[in-house]
């Protein structure tokens, strides 16, 4: 159920980020299968999502540990609202040419809502 926190801050949430945002690209990949004739499992045909996020931005250096955090990590905030798929570890996406595979979320709450999802995106 939507409180009033999540009604006046998703849409707010939504209306920054396609107005400053920048276009990611999303590929999600269906479960993949084993098939017994080869002994490997396969995987299925990319779903392409593009999506408005905030810009994509470097972790500040007092951040960056080494191994939760490593030098080139970046993040970036997802809206929530009307998203097609759940986002994970492992997704991959691209922007600039550039490939990267997410490698952590959190869920931010408006409310008793998620609004948006931080994303920390690797190389």
């Amino acid at each position: 159920m939507a409180t009033k926190l999540d009604t006046k801050l998703v849409p707010k949430i939504l209306s920054l980020v396609n107005k400053y945002g920048k276009t990611l690209v999303f590929y999600t990949y269906p479960l993949t299968a084993y098939d017994p004739t080869t002994g490997e499992e396969t995987e299925g045909a990319a779903t392409t999502y593009s999506l408005k996020t905030t810009p994509p931005a470097q972790y500040e250096s007092k951040l960056i540990d080494g191994d939760l955090v490593r030098n080139g990590d970046t993040w970036v905030l997802l809206p929530a609202s009307g998203l097609e798929f759940t986002p994970v570890p492992g997704i991959k996406v691209t922007f600039d040419s550039i490939t990267l595979k997410i490698v952590s979320v959190e869920k931010i709450y408006t409310g008793d809502l998620i609004g948006a999802y931080t994303l920390q995106l690797r190389e």
